[in-house]
C-alpha cells in the first residue's frame, strides 16, 4: 500500500506540475494569439484544429489504446509475447497514420465548403497541411512515446508534453514580435509554422528519449504476427471507438458553430471551449496515467479485483478534490475571468465576453462530467471492462449534434449560440456522468451509490469556502489580474485546509506529516 501510494504520489506531482505550467502556458497565449493575429484569424485556427482535430482523434484514440495491451504483454514476463505485441501496435500505429493523411486531404480540398473569407483560404489550407504532417509524425510514433506512459515514467511524460504545449507560445509571441499585431495573415503562417515546427522537434526529442532510457521501445516490426495483431486491433477498436466518441462531440459542435454563427462563432466557441476545458485539464492530474496504474493491477495474481475496486474509489475522491473547487469557483466568476482574460485583445469586447460567458456557462457542466468520466472509463479500460461502456459512449456522441441542431432551431433568436454548447452538455451529463457510473457498478459489483458518494464531501467544502471570493466582489470597480488573483488564491488556501481537515484519513495525514518531517532542513 505504502509502495501505490509513493507511486501514486510521483503520478499526481508530475500531472500537476505539466497542467500547471500548461494552464499558465494557454491563459498567457490566448490574449497573445489574438492580439497577434486577430478575431477572424482566431476563429480560423479554432476551425481548422476542430475540422482536422478529427483525424487528430484517431491518432491520441490509437495512442490510448495501445496501453492495455502493450502493458499487459510488459507486465507478463514473457519477452516473446512482448516483441510481437509492440512489433504489432507499431504497424497500426503505420496503418493508422496513412489512413489520417487521406482524412487531412478531404479537409484540404474541402475547405471552401466552410464559411471562410476568400482571402483566408489559402491560408486555412496551408493549416491544414501543417496539421496533416504534424498528425503524421505524431502517428508513425506512438508507440515509442507511449512506452513512457505504459512504463510509468510520468515525470519525462510530463516534461515533453509541457514543451510541446509551449510551441503555441513560441509561435504566438513570435507572430507578434514580427508583426506587431498587423499584417494579420502573415502572422498566422509564422505562428503556425514556428508551432509546429517546435512540436514536432519535441515529438522527436520524446521518441529518442525512449529508445535511450529502454531499447525494447525500439519498433522492431518484423516480429508481428498475425495473432499479435489481431489481438491489439481487437482491443484497440473498442477502445478508440469510445475515446473518439467522447473527443469527436466538441469538434462537431465547432463545426456546427461555422455553420449557424461563422468565424466569429468558432472565435468564442474556443475562447468558451479552452476556459471551460481549463476544469478537465486541473482533474486531468488525477486521471493520467490511471489506465497504465490499473494494466498493473490487472496483472497482479492476488485479489486484483478488489484491489481495483479500492483503487477506483480512492481515485474518484481525489478527482472531485481537484473538481469541485475549479466548478463553484468558474459558475461564479466566469464573467471576471473572462473580462480580465480577453476584454483588452477582442474586438468589440462587451459582445463578445458576453457571448463567451453564455457558451462558457453550458460548457463548464459538460466538461466537469467528461472530467469525472475520464476516471472511471480509465480504470474500466484498464481492467479490460472497454466493450461494457463504449456502447453507451458511441450513443452519447451520435446524440449531441441532433440535439444541438434541435436546440439551434427550437431557442428564441440571441439564445440558440449556445445550441452546440448544449447539446455537447447534455450529452456528456447523461452518458457519462449518469451512464459510465451505472456501468461501474455493474463490473465491480457494487451500490450505485458507492461510485458517487466519494464526491459529496468535496463538494459540500467547495460551496461551504464560496463566500471568502465573494468578499472581493464587495469592491468597487472592474476586477483586474491582482484582484482575480488574489480571489482564487483566498479560495484555494480555505479549500485546501478544509480539505486537510475534513477529507483525508486519519493515516493519509499522518503519512503526509511524516513526509513533510524527512525533508526539514531541522528535525526535532
Amino acid at each position: 500500500m505504502a509502495t501505490e501510494l509513493r507511486r501514486g504520489l510521483i503520478r499526481i506531482t508530475a500531472n500537476y506540475s505539466r497542467l500547471l505550467s500548461m494552464l499558465v502556458i494557454g491563459i498567457i497565449s490566448v490574449p497573445i494569439l489574438l492580439k497577434a493575429v486577430g478575431t477572424e484569424c482566431f476563429g480560423l485556427i479554432s476551425l481548422i484544429v476542430g475540422a482536422t482535430g478529427l483525424a487528430l482523434i484517431i491518432n491520441d484514440t490509437v495512442r490510448t489504446s495501445l496501453t492495455y495491451e502493450v502493458g499487459r504483454a510488459l507486465h507478463s514476463g514473457d519477452d516473446q509475447e512482448f516483441r510481437e505485441i509492440y512489433a504489432a501496435a507499431n504497424v497500426v500505429c503505420l496503418l493508422v497514420a496513412v489512413i489520417t493523411s487521406v482524412v487531412f486531404m478531404g479537409f484540404y480540398f474541402a475547405a471552401p465548403l466552410f464559411k471562410i473569407d476568400e482571402s483566408l483560404l489559402d491560408s486555412a489550407r496551408l493549416l491544414i497541411l501543417y496539421q496533416m504532417a504534424d498528425n503524421l509524425f505524431r502517428t508513425m510514433t506512438a508507440a515509442p512515446r507511449q512506452f513512457i506512459m505504459i512504463t510509468e515514467r510520468f515525470l519525462e511524460q510530463s516534461f515533453f508534453q509541457v514543451l510541446r504545449r509551449a510551441a503555441i507560445l513560441v509561435g504566438a509571441v513570435a507572430a507578434l514580435v514580427v508583426y506587431k499585431g498587423e499584417h494579420y495573415e502573415k502572422a498566422l503562417v509564422l505562428f503556425a509554422t514556428v508551432q509546429v515546427g517546435m512540436t514536432m522537434l519535441v515529438q522527436l526529442l520524446s521518441v529518442l528519449w525512449a529508445f535511450y532510457i529502454e531499447r525494447k521501445s525500439i519498433p522492431r516490426l518484423r516480429s508481428c504476427t498475425r495473432r499479435a495483431l489481431k489481438q491489439v486491433v481487437g482491443t484497440a477498436k473498442w477502445n478508440a471507438a469510445a475515446v473518439g466518441a467522447s473527443s469527436i462531440q466538441i469538434q462537431v459542435d465547432q463545426l456546427l458553430m461555422n455553420v449557424f454563427f461563422g468565424l466569429y462563432g468558432n472565435a468564442m466557441f474556443g475562447i468558451a471551449q479552452r476556459l471551460a476545458g481549463y476544469i478537465r485539464m486541473i482533474v486531468n492530474g488525477m486521471s493520467i496515467g490511471i489506465d497504465a496504474v490499473t494494466v498493473r493491477l490487472s496483472a497482479g495474481q492476488d485479489s486484483g479485483a478488489m484491489s481495483i475496486r479500492e483503487f477506483m474509489l480512492h481515485s474518484t475522491r481525489l478527482h472531485a478534490v481537484a473538481l469541485m473547487p475549479a466548478l463553484c469557483y468558474l459558475l461564479l466568476f466566469a464573467g471576471q475571468v473572462l473580462h480580465v482574460w480577453i476584454s483588452r485583445t477582442v474586438e468589440d469586447p462587451e459582445r463578445s465576453v458576453h457571448t463567451a460567458m453564455l457558451l462558457v456557462s453550458v460548457l463548464f457542466f459538460g466538461m466537469a462530467s467528461r472530467a469525472m468520466s475520464d476516471n472511471w472509463t480509465s480504470i474500466l479500460y484498464g481492467a479490460g471492462h472497454v466493450r461494457k461502456y463504449a456502447p453507451l459512449v458511441i450513443i452519447g456522441s451520435v446524440l449531441n449534434p441532433i440535439l444541438a441542431v434541435a436546440l439551434y432551431f427550437t431557442l428564441p433568436g440571441g439564445w440558440n449560440i449556445v445550441s452546440p454548447a448544449a447539446g455537447f452538455t447534455i450529452s456528456m451529463v447523461a452518458f457519462h456522468f449518469i451512464g459510465i457510473p451505472i456501468k461501474v457498478a455493474r463490473c465491480f459489483e457494487m451500490p450505485l451509490r458507492e461510485v458517487f458518494s466519494p464526491m459529496l464531501r468535496p463538494l459540500v467544502l467547495a460551496v461551504v469556502c464560496l463566500p471568502v471570493p465573494l468578499l472581493f466582489s464587495a469592491g468597487a470597480g472592474q476586477w483586474g489580474v491582482t484582484r482575480l488573483f488574489l480571489s482564487m488564491a483566498a479560495y484555494s488556501l480555505v479549500y485546501t485546509t478544509l480539505c486537510g481537515m475534513f477529507e483525508l484519513h486519519t493515516d493519509e495525514r499522518q503519512r503526509i506529516i511524516t513526509a513533510i518531517r524527512r525533508r526539514l532542513p531541522i528535525r526535532a
